[in-house]
């Protein structure tokens, strides 16, 4: 009778809807009891009560706070994770201190940092956002923009470039390259076209001969 009472107690606080069995049950169980035992019954109710819904409140507040919270893992192999060292759930701070401390030449594999996040649903999404001394947030937002465009991790992406300085010059060196090739490429499509027209008189001018 009181599990049957702290159950429905419970699902009426939290607007759970329920069948009438649980009352039904409760009323028919204290029909003839002596009221002492039936105070007594009713403390344990409330005491039970009190505290399961405390608990479940502290829970919900536990898991809503987790969601969307990012969290990093150091990889001694990138492609791997089994492979070579590994740690999961750490700080950033803490995950490049374990980073600069595995030696690169240990094992064959490419060593990474990466970032765990949890979506409204829970599910949690990772990506190696350091990868062999490199960042991989471009990469990122080209293979997975939706999280790419996570608060979070733009934080992330942001601070790991002031805790490792190197990152963020070989980020302005990649983009310095790129810019170049791009350059390059709109030369080259330059000279192409003005390269068409001879080409074409040429053509016209030996048929013109045959």
């Amino acid at each position: 009778m009181e599990a049957e009472s702290v159950a429905y107690t419970v699902c009426q606080h939290y607007g759970i809807d329920t069948s009438d069995y649980s009352f039904a049950y409760v009323a028919g169980w204290s029909k003839g009891k002596e009221m002492p035992e039936l105070k007594e019954s009713l403390g344990t109710i409330q005491k039970a009560t009190s505290e399961l819904i405390i608990a479940i409140d502290e829970k919900v507040q536990e898991l809503t706070a987790e969601k969307g919270k990012a969290t990093f893992y150091v990889a001694e192999c990138s492609e791997f994770h089994s492979m070579g060292e590994f740690k999961e759930g750490l700080t950033l701070p803490e995950a490049v201190k374990l980073y600069q401390k595995i030696p690169a030449e240990r094992m064959n594999g490419i060593k990474a940092i990466g970032i765990s996040i949890k979506d409204a649903d829970g599910f949690s999404h990772e990506w190696d956002l350091v990868r062999g001394g490199k960042l991989q947030f471009d990469e990122m937002k080209e293979i997975v923009p939706q999280l790419a465009e996570n608060p979070f991790v733009q934080k992330a992406a942001e601070e790991i470039q002031d805790l490792m300085p190197e990152l963020r010059q070989e980020t302005a060196e990649r983009g310095g390259t790129e810019k170049k090739s791009v350059h390059a490429k709109l030369e080259a499509g330059k000279e192409k076209a003005a390269a068409q027209p001879h080409r074409e008189t040429k053509a016209k001018n030996k048929g013109q001969e045959i």
